[in-house]
């Protein structure tokens, strides 16, 4: 399992993808933090994170979609398939790898409680 997560996991930062989905779902937030700001002279981070997982539901098929898909592409589904590694470990490192992604696309959302002491 760990040699498959690190496998997806470094497919996600050495191509443009990992950074492009991060770029995204920064720039939408963003946006929704910006015109909480603007429009209602507050914020509220409830109101905030709920858009935020509302992206999310957007973005995240991006991530999962490829990694199948990709294995396909590539001809390595068959060899994966047919390694000695079970079917469960092989999902399981792939989720995992996809979680660490968002795990790290959501620690760039922290700059946001650092960013309300400039409003105020």
């Amino acid at each position: 399992m760990f040699a498959v997560l690190k496998k997806e996991f470094k497919s996600y930062l050495l191509t443009p993808l990992g950074y492009i989905f991060i770029g995204i779902f920064i720039a939408m937030f963003s946006l929704f933090f910006y015109i909480d700001i603007y429009s209602y002279q507050a914020i509220n981070f409830e109101n905030l994170f709920y858009n935020g997982a509302t992206i999310l539901t957007f973005v995240i098929p991006v991530i999962t979609m490829r990694m199948f898909s990709e294995e396909r592409k590539s001809g390595t589904e068959q060899l994966i398939l047919t390694s000695p590694r079970s079917i469960t470990s092989i999902v399981l490192g792939k989720f995992f790898a996809g979680v660490l992604m968002l795990f790290i696309t959501e620690i760039f959302t922290l700059m946001y409680f650092r960013n309300i002491k400039i409003f105020w």
